[in-house]
């Protein structure tokens, strides 16, 4: 409303004025408020913006492969693989110390035999249970005992080299009973009845 169309009225000028200031305060008041209106309208949007945006990344975690349930798969996954290697460093590494030691074993099966004067080596160890001398306590004691009940057998002498005799005992048949520790003592003995000097070692 005017300043003309309050005079049409026929309101004087101070009461125009006053009718004026009061619609402008008004007027003022009401723009105040739709500006605030405005302002909490906006707010709310960006707010249902924000909720909007924050539903969609809880269901892309809920659904993708960031979700507790892939997160969990994966976990198990990665868990399982690492028990796995580990199992295959551990079999590895028995496997390495049993090599190890089969070829200690062997190697010191094969020294005692040559020691032994084996003739046919194969043939010995295929004769000694070795199942039993390789989980023994004391091996180079069992394996030794084990040679030798092999080279005083009636039947596996003949695997070992037959024990050489000296050249003074050779062809000499000794009184049964005679303990081969006495041979040296007799054949001094013979020597001196036929008049030879000692025999020199």
């Amino acid at each position: 409303m005017t300043r003309e169309e309050l005079k049409q009225l026929g309101l004087d000028d101070e009461a125009i004025t006053k009718v004026l200031n009061l619609h402008h305060s008004e007027l003022t008041e009401y723009k105040e408020k739709v500006t605030k209106l405005e302002a909490a309208e906006n707010n709310a949007k960006q707010l249902k913006k924000d909720f909007d945006e924050q539903s969609e990344k809880l269901k892309a975690l809920e659904t993708g492969e960031n979700s507790p349930e892939a997160l969990k798969a994966e976990i198990a996954k990665l868990t399982s693989a690492a028990s796995q290697k580990d199992a295959e460093h551990q079999k590895a590494i028995e496997d390495m110390k049993s090599e190890l030691e089969n070829n200690r074993f062997n190697t010191k099966l094969e020294t005692l035999i040559s020691e032994a004067g084996a003739k046919r080596k194969k043939a010995i160890i295929a004769e000694l249970d070795l199942a039993t001398l390789r989980e023994s306590k004391n091996q180079d004691a069992d394996i030794k005992a084990a040679i030798e009940a092999l080279k005083s057998g009636e039947e596996t002498s003949f695997l070992f080299e037959a024990k050489e005799e000296s050249p003074a005992t050779r062809g000499v048949n000794f009184p049964a009973g005679t303990k081969e520790s006495n041979v040296d003592a007799l054949s001094a003995q013979a020597r001196t009845i036929m008049g030879l000097p000692p025999e020199t070692k």
